[in-house]
């Protein structure tokens, strides 16, 4: 559901940066804006509702861009922002709006093929977030699952954060905008046990949105030390190859770690090609 909405932010930060740097003019941004990315986030959130939590993110990089550019007047914010009115209505419907385990019981019975349905995902999708505690509670039982999370994050993260702070110079402004479209990404911790993918999400909104921060005219700050210079690219290379963002559960509970990257792929690639293993035994067939 959220594999739309990460193309729209690819999207919207390519947008910026090439009208920042004026491959692309404001007015031909305007018009991608008005009649292709507009229409399409509206579209991405009636798809799903949990599309809303990444609005910010877009009214916070059109903002940027209409200041650089100096259109940064009321009307022209009102006329970049009004389709804001047509999302009011759907929010609420989605926010307010409950289906009862009568409804989802009547729905999952009529399935003529109910393998691969399991009804408590159901429940926890159509439930509002008002009804949504359990999926919360089992995840941080133990406290230990959500320590393993944050560690997760810290590492991924970290890497960008050393090239950011060496390349952008972070006010106040860019700062705040970076904690508002964050913050409403947190709820999806509370929605659902998805962890590992709600990292991922975020890690791309924190990317995405600062990059229009680094100029094109200066060349990339790295470390002065070749120490350091060594160090990260090792981090890189060994965040890529060996370890991973587990998509989703309790990871204590369930005992999955961070191990996987690129290598473990290509030699099951190359387990595959080899007929090496039973591919139905491994996977379910849909």
């Amino acid at each position: 559901c959220f594999y739309f909405s990460i193309f729209l932010i690819l999207v919207h930060t390519y947008l910026s940066i090439k009208t920042r740097d004026n491959y692309i003019n404001i007015n031909t941004y305007s018009k991608i804006y008005f009649y292709c990315l507009i229409p399409a986030i509206i579209i991405s959130i009636l798809i799903h509702e949990i599309n809303l939590l990444v609005i910010i993110f877009h009214l916070v990089m059109t903002y940027n861009l209409l200041k650089l550019k100096k259109i940064n007047s009321s009307l022209h914010l009102i006329k970049y922002f009004s389709f804001l009115i047509i999302l009011v209505p759907i929010a609420l419907v989605f926010l307010t709006t409950t289906i009862s385990d009568y409804s989802m019981l009547q729905m999952y019975q009529n399935l003529t093929d109910k393998e691969n349905v399991n009804l408590w995902i159901w429940k926890s999708i159509f439930q509002n977030l008002g009804q949504r505690n359990s999926e919360f509670i089992y995840m941080t039982n133990p406290i230990s699952n959500v320590l393993y999370y944050i560690f997760i994050f810290a590492f991924y993260l970290i890497p960008v954060i050393f090239i950011f702070k060496k390349n952008i110079n972070f006010n106040l402004w860019k700062i705040i905008t970076n904690t508002l479209c964050i913050i409403p990404l947190l709820l999806l911790f509370y929605i659902g046990r998805d962890w590992g993918r709600w990292i991922h999400i975020i890690m791309r909104v924190i990317f995405c949105y600062n990059v229009q921060f680094i100029e094109k005219t200066k060349p990339i700050q790295f470390f002065q030390k070749k120490f350091s210079i060594l160090l990260f690219i090792f981090l890189i290379i060994f965040q890529i190859s060996l370890t991973r963002i587990p998509h989703c559960c309790n990871l204590i509970e369930k005992k999955i770690n961070i191990i996987g990257g690129a290598i473990p792929k290509i030699v099951m690639l190359e387990r595959i090609i080899f007929n090496k293993i039973n591919i139905k035994s491994r996977f379910k067939n849909f």
